[in-house]
């Protein structure tokens, strides 16, 4: 590799010649950027239906409406359903759940076939098929602790898959508990909700051993490390919801993972009728707030302290995601009545809504929403 060096004397030849060229040429040197044009934001949906469309959108600035601090834009189709980059007359071939991109791949889960489909984040064609039918095991989550090594877990079964992600090879099965529904990681430790088991395991992804468990409010659910990296937060979703134990209310706690014992744990709801609540999803955003969709609003916890919660948004949401590039919180806001969906796009700081984007031409529910 040849190395450059800063030469005074050649910087001002080099200069002087620039400032010949311009003057001769009568031309500028440095261009002005170009305005985006209108549409270079997208949004993505991915429709609740038996066979899932991915649909892109591309959103507009233009005739955008401003009412009630909520600030409306357009958007109009431009693919109808990126998925057909799989296959273009079946499509993803099934219902989604979730979607998870990692390096240049997205695994989209489709739990009613117990298999996630591998695809190219660029051209959307298959990479490869995860089957666990064979198995009869329903995929709920994956995490990824390094390049090579990813981890699956199962809603109906007592282990965590090891995935060899260069050859996408089951590698081994670890057994840690029931119902490892939900993963997390971060350096060497692979944290795993057992929402059958009232606890959280830790596997070190070094040996592939589960080291530690913690116990947690029944049926942990869904779980996030906290921005600092010191804590780990757990929504648990509560009795009566995945068996006929009697119905108690959805909580959250906070795990330090250095002692690896609860330091906090708050109802997610204080309200008399809690217990008929259904949590549907988490976040936790760069400023610190978990959010998580109840049955009917969003609710935004303080992660130093959960019993600092409110209710931000009002409405039927099933599922919620962050973006943190873009620093966002989306959700799919659901008309019952029309069937129509729009992708709201919260303030990460306050939990209000604060872009509409109505998602037309949909022709049917939005499961799951993305910006880019």
């Amino acid at each position: 590799m040849r190395i450059f060096e800063f030469s005074p004397v050649r910087f001002v030849q080099m200069s002087l010649m620039a400032a010949v060229i311009t003057i001769v040429n009568g031309c500028v040197l440095n261009e002005p950027t170009p305005v985006k044009p209108a549409g270079d934001w997208q949004v993505l949906a991915i429709t609740d239906e038996a066979n899932a469309r991915y649909v892109e959108f591309a959103v507009s600035q233009e005739g955008s409406t401003v009412r009630n601090n909520v600030r409306t834009l357009q958007a109009r189709v431009i693919n109808e359903n990126l998925f057909r980059g799989r296959d273009a007359a079946r499509g993803i071939g099934g219902r989604v759940s979730k979607i998870y991109a990692f390096r240049e791949n997205l695994y989209v889960f489709l739990p009613e076939q117990r298999r996630i489909e591998v695809l190219s984040a660029a051209t959307y064609r298959s990479v490869a098929t995860l089957d666990f039918s064979g198995q009869n095991r329903t995929p709920a989550d994956i995490i990824f602790a390094n390049a090579t090594t990813g981890y699956i877990g199962f809603s109906d079964a007592s282990v965590v898959s090891v995935l060899d992600v260069t050859n996408f090879r089951l590698a081994l099965e670890i057994p840690v508990g029931r119902n490892p529904v939900a993963l997390e990681v971060l350096g060497n430790q692979v944290y795993c909700a057992l929402r059958g088991d009232n606890q959280v395991a830790v596997i070190d992804s070094r040996t592939n051993s589960v080291t530690r468990r913690v116990s947690v409010p029944t049926a942990p659910q869904f779980i996030r490390v906290s921005p600092s990296g010191t804590d780990l937060l757990v929504v648990s979703a509560g009795g009566g919801r995945f068996d006929n134990a009697p119905r108690t209310a959805p909580r959250v706690c906070r795990i330090n993972l250095n002692s690896f014992n609860i330091t906090q744990q708050a109802p997610i709801i204080n309200s008399p009728d809690s217990t008929s609540e259904t949590a549907y999803g988490l976040v936790v955003t760069d400023q610190s707030f978990l959010y998580i969709p109840m049955n009917r609003s969003i609710y935004q916890i303080d992660a130093q302290n959960l019993f600092l919660n409110q209710s931000t948004l009002e409405g039927a949401f099933r599922s919620i995601t962050y973006n943190p590039v873009r620093d966002e919180v989306l959700v799919a806001e659901i008309d019952s009545v029309s069937m129509s969906s729009t992708c709201l796009v919260l303030n990460p700081k306050t939990g209000l809504d604060s872009i509409a984007v109505p998602l037309t031409d949909l022709r049917a529910r939005a499961r799951l929403v993305f910006t880019r």
